[in-house]
């Protein structure tokens, strides 16, 4: 199985419910390491999964917690105005979405770490979509 597999059989299990370590090992037929390094790519990627300590007779459960980010917030601006594809300036994105400088440029961070973010000009502060 591929790592993306991998990382996509994981996001099912967990949107369907929180689980344990063990189920994961089980349901995707990987071992608990694997199972524990694309949890940490996964959250790399921004997806917000948390581990909910078990008490002395529970297990720790994972847990994919589905609620919107400042990234996706701004990726459905972009959609709205239809900006893919197009140049930007980070000024005129931050007045066009009434946002600070610097938050524009720390999502700009997180989409390059994504890998949605398509080229940046660091001389001219552009971003293409």
């Amino acid at each position: 199985m591929t790592m993306k597999n991998l990382q996509e059989r994981i996001l099912q299990k967990l949107t369907e419910k929180p689980s344990t370590l063990e189920y994961l090992v089980k349901a995707t037929g990987s071992k608990a390491p694997s199972i524990r390094g694309r949890i940490s790519e996964l959250r790399k990627q921004g997806y917000n999964i948390v581990k909910e300590k078990g008490s002395y007779t529970e297990v720790s459960k994972y847990r994919l917690i589905l609620k919107k980010t400042n990234v996706d917030i701004f990726l459905e601006k972009i959609d709205n105005y239809n900006l893919y594809n197009v140049d930007l300036n980070y000024d005129t994105l931050a007045k066009k979405f009434k946002m600070d400088r610097a938050e524009v440029v720390d999502i700009m961070v997180e989409l390059n770490k994504r890998g949605k973010l398509i080229q940046t000009s660091n001389n001219s502060s552009k971003i293409l979509l």
